[in-house]
C-alpha cells in the first residue's frame, strides 16, 4: 500500500508555488513521496517525481484529466496554494473506510460567480441540498470505482468546457459525485481552512488554502486560540480573472478588504 502527495502545476508560476508547498509538506511529512504533474520540465529537491502531461486550453480541465493518473494507492492531492501547519498523515486513515474525502466549497454562489450563465451548473437531478465541494484538496484511494468516477468528472467537465472554455471543474465534480456510488467523507475546516473567505474553526487549524503575503502571520492569528472562532476572510488574489474565451469573473465580494488587512477572529463570549 503506497501513500503519496500529488500536485498539478501548469505553468511556471504554479511550478514555483508547488515547489514551495512541497517543501512544507516535506518538513512535516518527510517520508511521504511527492509527485508533480506539469507541462514543462522543472526541478525541486522536495519533489520525488515529475511527470510531463499535455496542457489543455483550460488548466482546470488538465487538472481534472490528470487526477486519474496518480501513481499511489492512497493519494492526497493538494492545490499549489495549500500550506500545511503540521503533520496531517492521519488524514489517510479516512481511506480505510471511505473511497474519497473532500472539503465543502466555502460558498454557494450559482455559476461560481461567472458573468456568463454556465449551462448545467445545477443539474436537474442534483438537489440544491447537496452542496458543492472544493476540489483543491482531494483524498482518494486507487480503485475501479474511483477511476470510473474520475472519468465521469472528466466527461461532464469537458461538456461544460465545450460551452464555456474556462468552465470551472467543481460543478462537474458535484454532479459526478452525486450520481456516483462512492462512499465519501467530508474533510473539516481545520484540515482545509479556505481562509480567504469567511470561515469557522474549532481547535488547531492544520491546513491553510489560499495566498497571503505573510502566511506565518495568518497561522499565528488563526491558532492563537483553540476555542470555537470565526474569521471574516482575507482575499488577496486578483479581483478579476480572464478565461480563454475572455469572459470575466465579476469582482469578488471580499475584495473590499484592502491588502495588508487583518483576519479578524471573534472569540465567543462567556
Amino acid at each position: 500500500m503506497t501513500k503519496g502527495i500529488l500536485f498539478i502545476a501548469i505553468g511556471e508560476q504554479w511550478q514555483h508555488e508547488a515547489a514551495l508547498s512541497a517543501s512544507i509538506v516535506k518538513k512535516y511529512m518527510p517520508s511521504l513521496p511527492i509527485t508533480v504533474f506539469t507541462d514543462q520540465h522543472f526541478y525541486s529537491p522536495f519533489v520525488d517525481n515529475v511527470c510531463l502531461v499535455q496542457r489543455e486550453m483550460n488548466p482546470l480541465l488538465t487538472k481534472t484529466i490528470c487526477m486519474n493518473l496518480s501513481p499511489y494507492d492512497y493519494t492526497l492531492f493538494l492545490d499549489t496554494d495549500i500550506t500545511l501547519c503540521e503533520n496531517i498523515e492521519d488524514i489517510f486513515l479516512l481511506l480505510d473506510r471511505f473511497d474519497l474525502a473532500v472539503p465543502h466549497a466555502p460558498y454557494r454562489l450559482e455559476n461560481m460567480g461567472l458573468s456568463i450563465p454556465l449551462p448545467g451548473f445545477l443539474s436537474e437531478d442534483v438537489p440544491a441540498s447537496f452542496p458543492g465541494m472544493n476540489t483543491g484538496m482531494l483524498l482518494f484511494k486507487h480503485s475501479e470505482k474511483i477511476q470510473n468516477f474520475f472519468l465521469s468528472w472528466r466527461e461532464y467537465h469537458q461538456q461544460l468546457c465545450s460551452l464555456i472554455p474556462g468552465a470551472p471543474n467543481q460543478p462537474a465534480f458535484r454532479t459526478s459525485l452525486y450520481r456516483s456510488d462512492l462512499r465519501f467523507a467530508i474533510i473539516p475546516e481545520e484540515y482545509h481552512c479556505r481562509f480567504i473567505y469567511p470561515f469557522k474553526v474549532c481547535g488547531k487549524v492544520k491546513v491553510l488554502h489560499g495566498r497571503h503575503p505573510d502566511i506565518e502571520f495568518v497561522i499565528n492569528q488563526l491558532n492563537s486560540s483553540a476555542l470555537p472562532r470565526i474569521g471574516e476572510g482575507y482575499f488577496v488574489e486578483a479581483s478579476k480573472k480572464t478565461f480563454p474565451d475572455q469572459s470575466m469573473l465579476p469582482q469578488h465580494p471580499m475584495n473590499g478588504i484592502p491588502n495588508g488587512g487583518i483576519i479578524t477572529l471573534l472569540k465567543p463570549e462567556n
